[in-house]
């Protein structure tokens, strides 16, 4: 995060190409040495837990139908690795 902070483009740039290509590579990214403080996160993990902590019929209400996307929360078995037959045991929420 701190090339894309820099004022230097090119380093900006850099972090930019690297990036897109991060998540056409593997499809998502952790991010280190961003700007949140350590309040905002343990609050962000408190609600995102607490999302997850759901029963399933509250986080159903939040899967969003638009053209095939993974938008709103995905839930258990809905999706499978390319090639697969076997559902992936995971729930997530989607971010186009």
């Amino acid at each position: 995060m701190n090339d894309f902070l820099r004022i230097d483009l090119k380093k900006r740039k850099e972090f930019i190409s690297h990036l897109g290509a991060v998540f056409e590579e593997i499809g998502f990214v952790t991010l280190k040495e961003y700007f949140f403080s350590s309040e905002t996160m343990e609050h962000l993990y408190s609600e995102i837990k607490g999302f997850f902590n759901l029963p399933l019929e509250n986080k159903n209400k939040y899967e969003i139908q638009v053209g095939g996307g993974k938008i709103g929360y995905i839930y258990f078995g809905k999706e499978h690795a390319k090639d697969e037959k076997n559902d992936d045991l995971n729930e997530f929420w989607g971010i186009s």
